[in-house]
């Protein structure tokens, strides 16, 4: 009880001292030219603007920058998974879980971006359909992981797919 007491009481003086604070400042604008008066207010208002907006960006590059490490570890399990599933499909043996990759999934829809989530689609309904050519799989699988270093932010420009294949196994 006494802490709200307390937060009531400092906040009545916070506001006690902006209102003061704004009276001096009216007070220093009336004493200027009307034409500089408006000048400095603009000039004032641009500034604070300024700031505000400078404060939201730099915020902004901090929430991506804090998710990268969680995107980096679901974008590996949920590829680590994938190609342990069409490696099972095609030597018929056991492996990863549905549990695990139903849990991978989830965790997907909840952090991966737009473009990741549809090639990601896109290749469980390509790995579900009958007669697809490996190509096809193949080419679908290389455009989820070009897709997923976008928005890692790493550069894909001249990157050769032959190498994912070969890294992926």
């Amino acid at each position: 009880m006494t802490g709200i007491l307390l937060g009531v009481a400092l906040l009545l003086v916070l506001l006690a001292g902006g209102f003061f604070l704004f009276r001096h400042l009216i007070g220093l604008f009336n004493t200027l030219d009307p034409t500089i008066a408006t000048v400095t207010t603009i000039a004032s208002i641009v500034a604070l603007l300024s700031a505000v907006i400078i404060r939201g960006g730099v915020n902004g590059v901090r929430r991506n920058d804090a998710t990268l490490p969680e995107k980096l570890k679901l974008y590996e399990q949920l590829l680590c998974a994938q190609c342990e599933r069409l490696k099972i499909k095609q030597k018929r043996q056991d492996g990863v879980s549905d549990d695990e990759m139903d849990r991978t999934e989830r965790l997907l829809a909840l952090q991966g971006s737009p473009a990741v989530i549809a090639d990601y689609a896109a290749l469980q309904q390509l790995t579900t359909q009958a007669g697809v050519e490996q190509a096809v799989i193949v080419a679908q699988i290389t455009k989820l992981v070009l897709d997923m270093r976008k928005d890692l932010g790493k550069n894909v420009s001249n990157f050769p797919e032959k190498d994912i294949l070969t890294l992926l196994g």
